[in-house]
């Protein structure tokens, strides 16, 4: 659902030229990047600090 109402937003903004010359995050889409980053990052931080075992090719 954030893709489509972000996707909306973005398209209103560019669309009637209303785009501010300072980009700035809103929060919904803060909370969506720091998600991505725990996912992607999550085993490597799991593996590097926790001294568990790391399997090959993980």
């Amino acid at each position: 659902m954030f893709k489509a109402r972000d996707g909306l937003r973005h398209s209103f903004m560019f669309t009637f030229k209303l785009e501010p010359q300072v980009i700035r995050m809103h929060e919904a889409g803060r909370i969506v990047v720091q998600g991505n980053c725990v996912r992607c990052h999550e085993k490597k931080f799991l593996y590097e600090y926790s001294g568990a075992y790391r399997p090959e090719g993980a």
